[in-house]
């Protein structure tokens, strides 16, 4: 369905936009003709495959596009060939952090989405519109159409997530950030693990579109369980600050509880001469479960302070080793 968006900023006019592909050219290139016929009005863009399988090279079928985009907004098609496959979230970070620091082009704006046509890109020019007015535009997941299980198991992280952190992840790789916003986002070395979770970290400024879920374009995702759960830790492990605050409150709470308790009951067996029981014994309990928390959580405190002592580099300054090419398709 073609969008359009009308008065934009000079400042904002020629972008890039990443698709990180793992063995699915096809839908990369489906995905890039749907693209090419939106109408978005003032706006350039360069789009950067990242082909995070470099055992299978880069086809050919993506001349085929060449006419077409040298016609639309779309302005050149170059692939970055990687020297070994690194996980659809690296493969995003070194993708972006070329066109940051590599590119001959100073974008203006860096748009994300997956190759495989869940992230629909009919809501491409409305992101763009929002930018105008922030400094990144998220697509906020609406209408899903996994499996019940799967949003089960995705509701129980969502609530998880946000019990941990006071925010609720609502979207994921498919957004625009400016210039600005995703040297902020890469510059941050936890945005080679997951990039909604770092972007929750690292910016302030977020404005979101609702889009619904698309049909993938070809066959079944290839995220076995185990790394979906893999992902889902690893976000939450990225708000290691605010995990470890909330849990140091919780901490506190109980041992406040505790110690009400325990003088209510000493008390009771001071002044009433109430003999002590189980309530006793559980009190008891509750303040020594609560002071190996408290313990634990200091410890967390530390090993983190000295895990961020040891900062490892970030996109913005490792991303080169990792790409063995760069090969311009057209533009």
């Amino acid at each position: 369905m073609p969008g359009t968006s009308s008065d934009p900023d000079p400042r904002l006019q020629h972008g890039a936009l990443v698709l990180p592909c793992y063995r699915d050219f096809d839908s990369a290139s489906l995905l890039i003709n749907e693209i090419s016929s939106l109408i978005v009005s003032g706006f350039s863009c360069d789009v950067f495959i990242v082909n995070d399988c470099p055992s299978a090279g880069t086809p050919s079928l993506l001349h085929n596009l060449s006419d077409q985009l040298s016609s639309s907004w779309l302005k050149k098609l170059s692939v970055i060939e990687l020297h070994a496959n690194v996980g659809q979230q690296a493969a995003i970070a070194i993708g972006v952090s070329h066109c940051l620091s590599c590119s001959l082009v100073e974008y203006s704006w860096i748009a994300v989405m997956d190759a495989d046509g869940e992230d629909r890109p009919h809501a491409l020019p409305e992101l763009l519109s929002r930018l105008k007015f922030t400094t990144a535009v998220l697509a906020k997941r609406g209408r899903r159409l996994e499996s019940k299980g799967f949003l089960v198991a995705y509701r129980i992280y969502q609530s998880l997530f946000w019990a941990g952190t006071g925010d609720w992840p609502d979207f994921g790789n498919y957004m625009i950030l400016s210039r600005s916003a995703a040297f902020e986002v890469f510059s941050d070395p936890s945005s080679w693990i997951h990039l909604a979770s770092t972007v929750i970290k690292r910016i302030q400024d977020i404005d979101k579109v609702t889009v619904d879920r698309g049909m993938r374009f070809f066959g079944a995702s290839r995220m076995g369980f185990s790394k979906l759960v893999f992902l889902a830790i690893s976000a939450i492990t990225i708000q290691s600050e605010k995990v470890i605050a909330r849990l140091l409150l919780f901490s506190g709470a109980v041992w406040l509880l505790s110690l009400a308790a325990i003088l209510y009951l000493a008390f009771k067996k001071v002044f009433l001469a109430s003999p002590l029981g189980w309530a006793t014994i559980l009190s008891m309990q509750l303040l020594s479960f609560s002071s190996l928390l408290s313990v634990g959580l200091i410890s967390v405190c530390f090993l983190v302070a000295l895990a961020r002592a040891r900062r490892s580099p970030s996109p913005l300054e490792e991303h080169a080793r990792h790409i063995s090419r760069v090969l311009k398709v057209s533009g």
